[in-house]
């Protein structure tokens, strides 16, 4: 897909994945006699709130490169860091209510006010962290984690604002919750597509076969090409490309092509040692893709 629909797609995600953290959290505090303690009650409803978002997060990868491996792995190690994440986001958000109690708070409507609201969106900042860090740890891919830290924690910074203040503005409402989780969810994946294109170098689109039209971001300082499923260019589908055809390296702000299948070609021709330029025409067996700096 290309990258509006990617960033339509991240959005859609982070929607659905609200949705899904509301539903839990409200299941959980229908439970409430169950559990012995409001910290067991917060740790529960933060677990569950973090790994349905991290499970949702975990698999955009898989989606969109249409690779059912990726996202069943994302989704399992979406469920451990979501869930991590919403136990840690509750943790430290108590510390820095406590921090604030120390040395800001004057009284009872001040914690109301803004200590509970701003304790709270530390949570969902740190929250926003762990899941932006999914696919990053999924891939083993320092620059996705970077991309990942940096798009969850400004995701969780502005979706979090928008779910405390929902309530103080409007607090007779009785979806404030539910609309400011899938604000929540909304904005982790939209600042999250806006970051990666950011930070991604350059960019391939297939200009043939089954997903014609489909672009890749380069992000990681190596990028492996073929059917392989680990393959960050995942080209499954089209004939001929062995599971690692090629990998583009990324030195000083350029792309070199490292041949590795038999089937491989840059403009028609063996790749050269020379860094790839705008428009250049990548052959990998059937597969054939155009590309682009960004």
């Amino acid at each position: 897909m290309n990258r509006l629909k990617r960033k339509l797609v991240y959005g859609l995600i982070g929607l659905l994945a609200g949705l899904l953290a509301w539903g839990l959290s409200t299941l959980a505090l229908k439970l409430v006699a169950f559990f012995p303690s409001f910290l067991s009650l917060s740790l529960s409803a933060g677990f569950l709130l973090g790994a349905a978002l991290g499970a949702y997060f975990g698999s955009l990868e898989g989606l969109t490169q249409s690779v059912p491996q990726k996202v069943r792995s994302g989704i399992r190690m979406g469920l451990v860091l979501g869930g991590a994440g919403g136990i840690a986001g509750f943790l430290l958000g108590q510390g820095f209510l406590l921090y604030l109690g120390d040395y800001f708070l004057q009284s009872a409507q001040d914690l109301r006010q803004w200590g509970l609201p701003l304790s709270k969106v530390v949570g969902w900042v740190v929250l926003g962290l762990f899941v932006g860090m999914i696919e990053g740890w999924r891939s083993l891919s320092l620059a996705k984690i970077r991309v990942g830290l940096f798009g969850g924690a400004l995701g969780g910074l502005l979706g979090g604002l928008a779910l405390e203040l929902l309530p103080l503005l409007y607090p007779q409402w009785a979806y404030a919750d539910l609309v400011g989780l899938c604000l929540l969810g909304l904005m982790i994946g939209m600042a999250f597509a806006l970051v990666e294109a950011q930070f991604s170098v350059a960019v391939l689109r297939l200009l043939n076969g089954p997903f014609k039209g489909k672009e890749y971001l380069l992000l990681a300082r190596t990028n492996r090409v073929g059917q392989a499923p680990q393959a960050e260019i995942c080209l499954k589908g089209y004939p001929q490309v062995e599971p690692q055809a090629a990998k583009l390296v990324v030195k000083k702000g350029k792309v070199q092509v490292v041949g590795e299948g038999k089937t491989l070609k840059v403009n028609d021709r063996p790749p050269g040692p020379e860094p790839l330029s705008p428009e250049d025409i990548l052959q990998v067996g059937s597969a054939k893709l155009i590309f682009y700096y960004r």
